[in-house]
């Protein structure tokens, strides 16, 4: 460019050469700064969603415990500690007698050889002092371990030792069936559910089925008193949280934010990284993060569906949030399982309670089995469970000797109680009902 009069150049070649160079070196930090700012800016507003609505943005931070909840925490870790080297006698081979191998044999087929009998009983004497501070834990509040660390820290650490402890309540359980002793055995079996307050808060589908294999054990060689069904029935209702679900993804998120905070892609939880290599991929990291916050809203919302709706649309988002999926799995089979797992977990326990409720009315009504559900309403019951896979109550079949209580399954078909379970555990629209058989010996 020139003046008119003197025709020289507005702006000096030499001038213009470097400031296009300064630009194009700068046009890319002024891109990252400003991409940093928006996906900031989106992050933000995403965290002030979750702040709003009163849920954490970082893993539960347990506080020092006091009364009775203390000393539940205080049990649990001795019974966590004295049954240790429990789960290594369990494993299948291990030892000379293969004890866990056995016990699996005999718990699947429902023969008990006295020599396993007799072994049975011996691994529990050994193991006595574990099952006796879970006794004394199971009576207590409890509200965590109040060590200050994260609860998901907490859960890897004793997660398997308590687990043992719940085995050998399990284990208990069955003897004490077996010895036809009713009333112990389901306080044996109220301390093994109640520590699922301690392992995690949830049943895994394993620790439902267990559980629903000992009641039946319980009910079908033994006639406990109402007392003890009574308090059982205490127990199972505690574990019965319809939003499930939602929790695990609510923590799930909490933990994903946290990691992200510690990159300095999520600042305001905790001090973020300084690195150089962090602070230039902190764009790219806000939003990968964002679309994770994103999937979790939506599979929130959809986690809120009444049932069965609920899991259709939670398999209809189709996204994987935080890497479930294996490599070439679809994220819908993956959504697909964790749903169908979870509804087949309430199923479960919702069977057992209706079972308990069912026994307790038996015991008023000179043992008989009532016509209808609707009759343990609101005497046992205060109102009668939903079947996650239909929206409707759980179904009784009355039979010759017992009754089985079920609900309709993976397919959303009744078919009259079929509770033969499959090869291949969850399978994809089983053809088999979920629920309890009761055969009266």
């Amino acid at each position: 460019m020139t003046d008119i009069v003197g025709k020289r150049p507005l702006v000096r070649p030499r001038f213009l050469k470097w400031s296009l160079v300064a630009f194009a070196l700068l046009l890319p930090f002024v891109i990252h700064s400003v991409w940093d700012y928006i996906e900031a800016r989106r992050l933000r507003a995403f965290i002030d969603e979750i702040a709003r609505k009163g849920e954490p943005v970082r893993p539960e931070i347990y506080h020092p415990l006091t009364g009775g909840a203390a000393e539940s925490a205080r049990y649990y870790r001795a019974a966590a500690a004295l049954a240790s080297g429990f789960g290594r006698e369990m494993s299948v081979g291990a030892g000379p007698s293969n004890f866990g191998l056995r016990v699996a044999t005999a718990e699947r087929e429902g023969i008990w050889p006295d020599d396993l009998v007799s072994d049975l009983r011996a691994t529990l004497d050994r193991y006595r002092d574990a099952l006796t501070f879970g006794d004394r834990a199971a009576s207590l509040p409890f509200e965590g371990f109040g060590s200050g660390g994260s609860s998901s820290d907490l859960a890897s650490y004793l997660a398997g030792e308590l687990f043992n402890v719940q085995r050998l309540s399990s284990l208990r359980t069955e003897l004490l069936a077996l010895d036809g002793n009713g009333d112990q055995a389901l306080d044996s079996f109220y301390t093994a559910t109640r520590l699922t307050r301690a392992i995690g808060g949830a049943f895994s589908v394993f620790s439902a089925q267990r559980g629903a294999s000992n009641l039946q054990l319980v009910l079908e060689r033994t006639r406990p008193l109402p007392g003890a069904l009574e308090r059982v029935g205490g127990a199972l209702a505690e574990l019965d949280h319809d939003d499930r679900l939602t929790r695990r993804l609510v923590n799930l998120r909490a933990l994903v934010l946290q990691a992200a905070s510690r990159l300095g892609v999520a600042p305001g939880l905790l001090r973020g990284s300084t690195r150089w290599e962090d602070v230039i991929a902190r764009p790219w990291n806000a939003h990968v993060l964002n679309r994770q916050l994103e999937v979790f809203s939506r599979l929130l919302l959809a986690a809120q569906a009444p049932w069965p709706e609920r899991i259709d649309r939670v398999v209809a988002v189709g996204l994987d949030p935080v890497g479930f999926a294996a490599p070439g799995s679809p994220a819908r089979d993956v959504l697909d399982q964790e749903t169908a797992g979870d509804a087949e977990q309430v199923a479960t326990i919702r069977s057992a309670r209706l079972v308990v409720a069912i026994e307790r009315y038996r015991r008023d009504h000179a043992e008989q089995t009532p016509d209808r559900l609707q009759a343990l309403v609101p005497s046992y019951l205060s109102d009668l469970p939903i079947d996650p896979f239909s929206g409707a109550s759980l179904l009784m079949k009355k039979e010759t000797g017992g009754y089985t209580v079920y609900s309709l399954g993976t397919n959303r078909r009744d078919d009259g109680g079929n509770l033969t379970r499959p090869p291949v555990y969850r399978r994809p629209k089983n053809p088999e009902d979920i629920g309890i058989r009761i055969q009266y010996r």
